[in-house]
């Protein structure tokens, strides 16, 4: 599958499909390997990961409205309509897990990523992908009941959860131009970036000695 530039439609998150295409090279994915994606929405990167990569890939979801948009599954694809932050898969059972746009929404983050590393194997890659807090304190404008951390905050959750952080850089410019493919196709609310705001990728790995941090 090509991704063509500005390709934003269908993943619903910025970056589009091009973010996570470079999130799964990242984390080294191949033919054969399990994967997770944890708050998969409608599900586009877990048909995109296993149609790309030839994984076999399971989105959990707990919107059941997003139920009929997920119905039909191609190979190597099968969706859990399960609250991510539960025990809705066995433990080391997947290689990656993603989260993309869905940390932030999470009603319990930390414990979110607890259980993300519970269900990878020794070894296994996380790739987060979320807003986070340009400057100052607290939500600005437009994020609503999104829960922002800065740059360095949002690494640090990750490493308590007793990962280690192998690469975190911006994608900012994303954000803006997700916004402005939204407000063109209809979307309302939507039309800039919320002051303050900026997007990143953290890849990380499943760290097998040391404690995570009190909470």
């Amino acid at each position: 599958m090509s991704i063509a530039a500005g390709e934003y439609r269908g993943a619903a998150h910025p970056g589009g499909l091009r973010l996570t295409d470079r999130a799964a090279r990242l984390c080294g994915l191949r033919r054969g390997m399990s994967i997770l994606d944890m708050g998969c929405g409608a599900g586009a990167s877990v048909v995109y990961l296993a149609e790309r990569y030839g994984v076999a890939a399971t989105g959990i979801e707990c919107d059941e409205s997003l139920r009929g948009l997920c119905a039909s599954n191609p190979p190597g694809v099968r969706y859990i309509f399960a609250d991510a932050q539960t025990m809705c898969v066995p433990d080391g059972c997947a290689d990656a897990v993603f989260m993309e746009c869905a940390l932030s929404v999470m009603s319990a983050p930390r414990a979110a990523l607890l259980r993300a590393r519970a269900a990878l194997r020794p070894g296994g890659a996380l790739a987060v992908s979320d807003v986070y807090l340009k400057s100052g304190r607290g939500a600005p404008d437009g994020a609503g009941e999104t829960a922002v951390w800065d740059f360095d905050e949002l690494c640090e959750m990750v490493r308590c959860a007793r990962f280690d952080v192998t690469l975190a850089e911006d994608h900012t410019p994303t954000l803006a131009a997700f916004r402005a493919e939204r407000y063109a196709a209809g979307g309302r609310g939507i039309s800039r970036a919320p002051r303050g705001l900026g997007y990143m990728l953290v890849i990380a790995r499943r760290r097998e000695a040391g404690e995570h941090c009190e909470t």
